[in-house]
């Protein structure tokens, strides 16, 4: 699935991406950045961008825009991975293991 965001075109990582990440701080179930290696979290985000701004196009446009929308950019990123945390808030597990959407 994927969505447009300031005019950018972008997708969530794959498994498989994230898996490839794990160095940067992506785990399958959540993103962790390296804190204590702020050239790390810089190369993962941009690694990130990378991968899932569709068009080569928008990415380089992106490039020239002020930095919060990249940052929004990229934030849209793990919430396309991830799910969006009032996503998670507002589900529960049922005692038969399934998910239920709670009011």
């Amino acid at each position: 699935m994927s969505r447009t965001i300031h005019g950018v075109k972008i997708r969530g990582l794959t498994r498989r991406e994230v898996k490839d990440l794990k160095p940067f701080g992506f785990y399958l179930s959540f993103y962790s950045p390296p804190l204590d290696d702020p050239a790390k979290v810089d190369e993962g985000v941009e690694k990130v961008l990378e991968m899932c701004v569709q068009d080569p196009e928008a990415f380089a446009k992106l490039e020239d825009q002020e930095h919060n929308k990249s940052t929004q950019v990229f934030s849209a990123i793990c919430k396309e991975t991830y799910g969006a945390r009032d996503e998670e808030k507002n589900s529960s597990t049922s005692g038969t293991g399934s998910q239920t959407e709670t009011e």
